[in-house]
Formats: C-alpha cells, structure tokens, sequence
C-alpha cells in the first residue's frame, strides 16, 4: 500500500511533468541550434567577401 501510495502521488506526477517539459523542451532546442548554423554561414560568406575585396587591392 505505502508504495502504491508513493507511485501515485510522487512518481507519476514527476514523469509526467518531466515529459511535458520535453514536449516542449525539445523543439524550443532546435530553434537557436539552426538560427547558429545560419549565422556561421553567414559569417563565412561575410569573411570570404572581405577576403575577395583585399585581393582585388593587391
């Protein structure tokens, strides 16, 4: 009975939250992921843009 007790009102409750949380975790996780893969493109084209106009001064 303690245990069923335990289950109920400590265990059950905690997973549940702790997968809502995921549920909303998770995508939210993606966002700055691609937004930094964008910016480190966009850096790159940045530093290969500065790195042509030098050349074209030489």
């Amino acid at each position: 009975m303690r245990s069923l007790v335990l289950f109920v009102f400590v265990v059950l409750p905690g997973v549940t939250f702790s997968s809502i949380s995921l549920y909303y975790l998770l995508p939210e996780w993606t966002t700055p992921d691609a937004a930094h893969k964008n910016y480190q493109q966009k850096k790159t084209d940045t530093e290969s843009i500065a790195l042509l106009k030098e050349l074209e001064f030489c």
